[in-house]
């Protein structure tokens, strides 16, 4: 079984590149898909744990295709779960890292997110790399896909 979780700022690529190489069989965990058209902050929360439940259950049941994790997925916090129950049940688990121009992601308005905000994910995802590099956590990215 394989499990791709996708890593980086909103407007990077990540959903860009799943549309490109995903299967007919495969699985696609996202925020954006649960949350609909219209992006409401508040159901993150309980929509992110639905998520990581989904994955469980999909993951125990080692059924067939790729499980992709298409979230923004820029700190420890939010890869562990899905990189932890993964190699728990003996998945290759890969971090897909997507580092584009911060300025050419941003103008992509993708989500309609504030400035703050998106400064806040930036220093969150050079924090994660900082982690990554000085073997902080148990995973480096299997690939870089930057602009």
């Amino acid at each position: 079984m394989l499990v791709n979780i996708l890593s980086g700022l909103p407007g990077g690529g990540k959903s860009y590149h799943l549309r490109n190489h995903r299967q007919p069989e495969d699985t696609v965990l996202s925020a954006d898909i649960k949350m609909g058209p219209v992006f409401r902050g508040y159901l993150l929360p309980e929509i992110h744990l639905s998520l990581v439940r989904e994955y469980i259950a999909l993951v125990a049941r080692q059924g067939p295709g790729t499980i992709w994790i298409d979230n923004t997925n820029v700190s420890a916090a939010e890869i562990a779960p899905y990189w932890t129950v993964g190699k728990a049940y003996g998945a290759e688990v890969n971090v897909l890292r997507f580092i584009p121009d911060p300025r050419v992601a941003f103008a992509r308005k993708i989500h309609d997110v504030a400035p703050k905000s998106y400064q806040k994910m930036q220093q969150k995802l050079i924090r994660l790399m900082w982690e990554e590099i000085n073997g902080f956590v148990m995973w480096k990215p299997s690939q870089v896909f930057s602009d």
